[in-house]
């Protein structure tokens, strides 16, 4: 537990199976999809590629969700063996605390577009920036904590609140009460954002929602995973199969009878259920699936994380010169490789095992 995590859901590269790996490394490249957001101009509204891009996003879904439970799942075996599960657990969340700090002031002076504009000579853009950062902090520290300089920094907060809070219930053998209280909040959470955006929902900061909400659950169903020994390609696909239609379902009826964008809730009841399917299925997976070259993805998998918004800035000149729908669906894909090798260059450098 003491080791250096090498993705977001891990605690120490022993801790991790080949076979999770191959579905850690998809659901990777399912954030970077996630935040390119492939078709959503108003040039491919109401054609094939606005349903091809709905159901790229719908899809995607599943994978922050399964970085949570993953989490879950390693921490559980190593929180049940330990005889102080707090003392366990604190070195984790200590590295998660360095790479927040680290990441967020990366990103500080970075707007999301940032080359564009530096090819561009405006510099003031970089200033608000830093600036907005500031005041944000400042005037609301909590809601800053899960916002930071970067949207996508809030799962680290909420990775490690969310983690205490599972070692804090084992300590206490109070693990089915975290899970009630993490069902509660998940609930809470999907009424103030998805539901919310309906217009009879709960009125929660989104920023909160996200921090806050979603983690202790999802983490908590990896521990209930981890409580299982075996694990079936049959249970996976019908979790997979029922949550996915169900996620579909929630968000077309959201989209038609109160007109919330098919693409805009984050998490759902459906959601729940795809990313347990996920993880089940990696379970499941044939345990040949452990080699070397997975592994090596797997194990740069948080790099990419962190550093995908920042050469999502760096590569967004190339959409004006580009373009069209093939650029659409590989713009992500270029994001993930020049992230990837990126990750490779900084884990050369002295600090590099420290900030991936």
């Amino acid at each position: 537990m003491s080791g250096t995590p090498t993705s977001p859901p891990a605690i120490e590269a022993a801790s991790r199976l080949g076979r999770v790996d191959a579905v850690r490394i998809l659901a990777a490249l399912c954030v970077v999809y996630l935040h390119a957001k492939p078709f959503v101009s108003a040039s491919y509204t109401g054609t094939a590629y606005s349903v091809l891009r709905d159901g790229i996003i719908l899809f995607t879904r599943f994978a922050v969700p399964f970085f949570f439970i993953a989490a879950g799942f390693f921490l559980s075996r190593k929180l049940v063996a330990a005889e102080r599960p707090l003392d366990a657990v604190s070195p984790y969340i200590r590295r998660l605390a360095i790479l927040y700090l680290a990441w967020s002031a990366f990103y500080f002076f970075f707007p999301i577009n940032w080359l564009s504009l530096l090819l561009a000579g405006e510099w003031k853009p970089f200033y608000w920036k830093a600036t907005h950062a500031v005041t944000h902090l400042m005037s609301n520290p909590l809601v800053f904590l899960f916002k930071s300089t970067s949207i996508h920094l809030w799962f680290l907060p909420a990775l490690a609140i969310a983690s205490y809070g599972l070692a804090l219930a084992v300590r206490y053998g109070k693990e089915w009460l975290f899970l009630s209280l993490g069902f509660c909040l998940y609930l809470s959470g999907a009424l103030s954002d998805a539901y919310g955006k309906a217009g009879w929902g709960l009125q929660i900061d989104p920023l909160l929602v996200l921090g806050l909400c979603y983690g202790p659950l999802l983490v908590g169903l990896g521990w209930v995973i981890a409580r299982h020994a075996r694990h079936s390609f049959t249970h996976a696909a019908l979790l997979i199969i029922s949550g996915f239609s169900l996620q579909y379902l929630e968000a077309s009826w959201l989209l038609h009878v109160h007109d919330v964008p098919l693409i805009s809730p984050a998490y759902l009841v459906g959601t729940l259920l795809f990313g347990t399917g996920m993880m089940t299925l990696g379970l499941a997976l044939p345990a040949p699936l452990t080699g070397r070259m997975l592994r090596h993805f797997a194990s740069l998998t948080l790099g990419i994380y962190l550093i995908h918004i920042w050469v999502k800035g760096l590569l967004l000149p190339l959409d004006g010169v580009l373009g069209g729908p093939l650029w659409e669906l590989g713009f992500p894909v270029m994001i993930f490789m020049a992230s990837w090798m990126l990750v490779l260059g900084i884990r050369r450098t002295p600090f590099g095992g420290k900030l991936l």
